[in-house]
């Protein structure tokens, strides 16, 4: 049986598209060096924009091949050339997608443009790494006022003093 929800091979395959999967083949420091080489190769590419995102494992086809569309927007409004370069976890969900880019300015334009297909999709912004302070706008565009308010309702009162990672969590907290 296919482990991969539905349509994710017709999502990733195609002309034009490369789909590289690695889990379970070799030690545990083979997959750390795999792993981390990805890293190292993006940075030595140029400017990314990094996204650690969650979407329902059964909407990352839809996802991925609605993000074509969105990225090709972004880059006819910004004129930028964009590469996306998406890693993770998707049997949880958690996507990395990065996208390399020659016009670090269109960051603001790409990071809202995905992050609402992301909400469209029923994800969420956050996923493994949190929200910290490159977040905090977004998550302050998109969540629910009152969710907000019942999260800084709770930090106010197990961190009375603002002591704990004051300005990287919650939006005006």
């Amino acid at each position: 049986m296919d482990p991969y929800p539905p349509g994710l091979w017709q999502a990733v395959s195609g002309p034009g598209r490369q789909l590289d999967v690695y889990g379970c083949a070799g030690t545990r420091p083979e997959q750390s060096r795999l792993r981390e080489s990805l890293t190292e190769a993006e940075a030595a590419s140029g400017t990314s924009v990094k996204h650690d995102v969650s979407v329902p494992v059964a909407r990352i086809p839809d996802f991925l091949l609605k993000s074509r569309d969105v990225l090709a927007d972004v880059a006819a409004q910004t004129g930028a050339r964009l590469q996306p370069h998406v890693f993770g976890h998707i049997g949880d969900g958690n996507l990395h997608f990065n996208i390399l880019t020659d016009r670090p300015r269109a960051a603001g334009t790409l990071n809202r443009a995905v992050h609402d297909l992301v909400i469209a999709c029923g994800g969420s912004v956050t996923a493994e790494h949190g929200v910290g302070s490159y977040r905090l706008t977004e998550v302050g565009r998109l969540l629910p006022a009152a969710q907000l308010a019942l999260q800084r309702r709770i930090k106010a009162a197990l961190d009375p003093l603002n002591l704990l990672n004051p300005g990287k969590l919650i939006p005006g907290a």
